[in-house]
């Protein structure tokens, strides 16, 4: 990495334990990135540790680092067809997500009403989720049992 992005990279950084806004420094941060691998990040993160900053102040700044880098595996996704143990891996995963996202919007709305009627009703919908969620069970076991299996005896 040339030594031009590992200064500016390390200024967003800087940045962001200063207080500027994620949003704010997100935008700079893909541009910086376009080049960069998640271990040239880390190597200047731990740079930054050794001159001072709180690994627990780089650890918080990681937000902005997965959003970006999201991105970037999002572009880069290779396809998978559907009926690949992969690709219906991956549909599970984003079942589950969905799944997460619904439970999440439930704790958030009983925890925000004071109407008893309505947070029993949502209470409801909460034990259908934590039954679909313990399916969830399932799709790990087939990750440890099938998937790991296969990429170990690949190393």
């Amino acid at each position: 990495m040339s030594d031009d992005r590992k200064r500016l990279l390390k200024e967003l950084i800087r940045q962001l334990h200063a207080g500027v806004s994620p949003e704010e420094v997100k935008e700079k941060f893909k541009q910086v990135l376009k080049e960069i691998s998640p271990l040239e990040i880390s190597r200047i993160e731990q740079e930054l540790i050794e001159k001072g900053i709180p690994r627990e102040e780089i650890q918080r700044l990681c937000d902005v680092h997965l959003a970006v880098f999201r991105e970037q595996l999002e572009r880069q996704k290779p396809p998978v067809a559907p009926e690949n143990l992969v690709g219906i891996l991956m549909e599970e995963h984003k079942i589950l997500l969905g799944l997460l996202e619904k439970l999440l919007k439930i704790v958030n709305k009983v925890q925000e009403t004071e109407e008893l009627d309505l947070a029993a009703e949502e209470i409801k919908h909460l034990k259908h989720l934590a039954e679909d969620l313990l399916d969830a069970e399932k799709h790990y076991l087939r990750e440890k049992n099938v998937l790991f299996r296969f990429l170990k005896s690949m190393g």
